[in-house]
């Protein structure tokens, strides 16, 4: 009698256990309802933990979406608000979830709510840059290398000086640039770590033209691509290696998924990856916008806006009449360093980390 309870109180357990888990086991779904006039369209995503909200009222459509594990609750909205001004709709969503932030329409554009800390005073100076914000590490190209702005120290690596830094991109602690000591085209590529403050180089078995772009990262590696030779390269900059990654055919090409296009497309058009973040951003005639991995609606969040430095799903840092600024978790715009030498020459020449 006694090993029949035990039996049985096993059973139960694994079957609480079993349903449990298949209850609580994240899954893709979509769930149509209505809140407050409002019609919602919730999706979550498993791939990449993602909640998102569409909301439509008459000609108005608001998009959302918030990083979280996967609850097996639904229809999690629990608060809509809801702000009208004349022509223009802002607003924001609670959920069950977490809080979104504030977007207005007002019949012409999607811009995002949000709040200026502009009044920051100057914490320190290095030569003819003002420093607001010490939280991150800013780097400066100084023509032979990079220069730490708020320390004051130079990792300098080139013999000959070059103000031209076109060919460099930063990700992660690396920032990854040509030997511009050689001409026309080059052998050697530096790759600067930002956490050992060191320089580590990848040697090439072909020269690469300075005739090349690149195109952004896959799969943790920087895509780089050469016009003049009609070649793509894969440079994984932790590994300190390279690889070829196209044919006399065509290359990779990444907009949400791998692709692949035909060479002379890369040759004549520059073929950026779209990026497949939570949140993208963009500049359009000098503004720069936002917008969700699976959306297509721009939400405009400055004017004036000269390029994005550095962006992820937390936070992006663009420079603006010689200002650096950070927009975090889509709230807060923050003034961090700023050079009136920077209104002129910008190009590569930023990075923050």
């Amino acid at each position: 009698m006694k090993k029949r309870y035990i039996r049985l109180i096993s059973i139960f357990i694994i079957l609480l256990g079993l349903f449990l888990y298949f209850k609580n086991k994240p899954i893709n779904y979509e769930i149509d309802y209505n809140f407050n006039d409002y019609s919602i369209n919730e999706k979550y995503n498993k791939q990449n933990d993602y909640y998102s909200f569409k909301l439509t009222k008459n000609e108005y459509i608001f998009y959302f979406v918030l990083e979280h594990k996967y609850s097996n609750k639904r229809k999690l909205v629990t608060n809509i608000n809801e702000e009208i001004n004349d022509d223009i709709v802002c607003l924001s969503i609670n959920t069950k979830v977490g809080e979104t932030e504030t977007i207005c329409n007002n019949k012409k554009e999607y811009y995002l709510k949000t709040t200026y800390n502009d009044s920051k005073e100057v914490q320190s100076k290095y030569e003819d840059i003002s420093i607001y914000d010490k939280s991150n590490t800013y780097y400066e190209w100084n023509g032979y290398g990079l220069t730490d702005i708020i320390n004051n120290k130079t990792y300098n690596v080139l013999k000959k000086e070059s103000y031209d830094n076109s060919l460099s991109y930063s990700k992660d602690e690396y920032i990854v640039f040509a030997n511009y000591d050689e001409k026309n085209e080059f052998k050697l590529i530096y790759i600067f770590n930002t956490k050992t403050k060191k320089y580590q180089t990848i040697k090439l078995k072909n020269a690469i033209s300075y005739d090349s772009y690149f195109q952004g990262v896959y799969n943790d590696e920087i895509y780089l691509f050469d016009r003049n030779k009609s070649i793509q390269y894969a440079i994984n900059p932790k590994k300190k290696s390279i690889s070829k990654t196209s044919n006399s055919e065509g290359a990779i090409y990444f907009d949400g998924s791998k692709t692949e296009k035909p060479i002379n497309q890369f040759k004549y058009n520059d073929l950026v990856f779209k990026e497949n973040n939570k949140i993208n951003y963009v500049i359009d005639n000098g503004s720069l916008y936002y917008y969700y991995y699976d959306s297509d609606i721009k939400i405009k969040l400055t004017d004036n806006v000269q390029t994005i430095i550095n962006s992820n799903d937390s936070n992006v840092y663009y420079l603006s009449n010689g200002v650096v600024y950070s927009l975090n978790n889509l709230k807060e715009i923050n003034k961090l360093v700023e050079s009136m030498e920077w209104q002129f020459h910008y190009s590569s020449q930023i990075y923050v980390f």
